[in-house]
Order: structure tokens, then sequence, then C-alpha cells
């Protein structure tokens, strides 16, 4: 084989070796992309969960407030609180509490958003790892190919 030739072909083969290191970074570096950005996402979902909890709890508090409010009003106007009074305030406490499982509601759903986003960016990430693994196979095999035909055009 003509020393041109084994040089071309080594310089081919050093070519293939370096592309496929490079994509074999590329490949670490994509997944862990794709790790830190599902660990925000799963962050974030955390954190919504616990502002929820919170004003929730700081929810009812203010409820009890306007509750008792309401309890002193009708007592300091006289008036007893059966009936129509007792009512009300039954009415208020639901509407209260409705609103607080509203926004409960609404925070699940972001929650629910979050850990879905998290497991859709581990899927990119292991797909675009899985497709550079596919491409390191093609450099490979691309490589082995020119340096076949390279050592069959020599002879």
């Amino acid at each position: 084989m003509p020393p041109l030739v084994i040089v071309a072909a080594v310089a081919v083969a050093a070519g293939a070796a370096i592309a496929i290191r490079g994509q074999e970074q590329q490949k670490k570096a994509v997944k862990a992309t794709a790790e830190f950005n599902s660990k925000v996402q799963e962050n974030e979902a955390i954190r919504v969960e616990q502002e929820n909890t919170e004003n929730a709890r700081r929810n009812r508090v203010q409820n009890r407030r306007l509750l008792g409010k309401q309890r002193a009003a009708v007592a300091k106007s006289g008036v007893t609180t059966a009936g129509s009074p007792l009512e009300l305030m039954a009415e208020t406490a639901g509407e209260l509490e409705l609103g607080i499982l509203d926004a409960n509601r609404v925070a699940q759903a972001k929650q629910t958003q979050a850990r879905a986003k998290a497991s859709l960016i581990r899927f990119e990430g292991a797909n675009k790892a899985s497709a550079l693994t596919t491409q390191q196979v093609g450099t490979g095999v691309a490589a082995v190919g020119k340096i076949a035909s390279m050592g069959a055009g020599a002879k």
C-alpha cells in the first residue's frame, strides 16, 4: 500500500475517533442538561406545593377571623345566631372554603404540569443521547468504509 494511502487512512481513522469523542461529550452534555432542567421543573412543583399549603393555611386563618367578626357583629346587634344569621355564616364559611379548594386545584394542576414537563425533558434528553449514539456508530462505519475504499483503490 502506498505511503500516501496509509497516511490518508490514518488521518481518516483519527478524524473518526475525534468525531466519535466529540459526539460522546455532546451526549453527556445533553443528558446532564436534561437532568438539570428536569430537576428545575421538579423543584418548581415542590415550590408550588409548599406555596399552596402555606396560602391555604393563611386563608383559613383569615377566614376564621372573618367568621368571628361576622358572629361578633350578629351578637352585637342583639340578634341570635339561630336561623338566617346562622345560615349566612354557614354559607360564608362554605364560600370561603370553596375559594381555598379552587386555589388548591389550580396549584395541583401547576404541580402536575411541572412534573410532566420534567418527564418530557428527561425523555427528550434520552432520545437526543440515543440519536448521538447512532451518529457515533455512523461515523465509525463511514470511516471504516472510507479506509477500506482507500485500501481497495491502492491495489
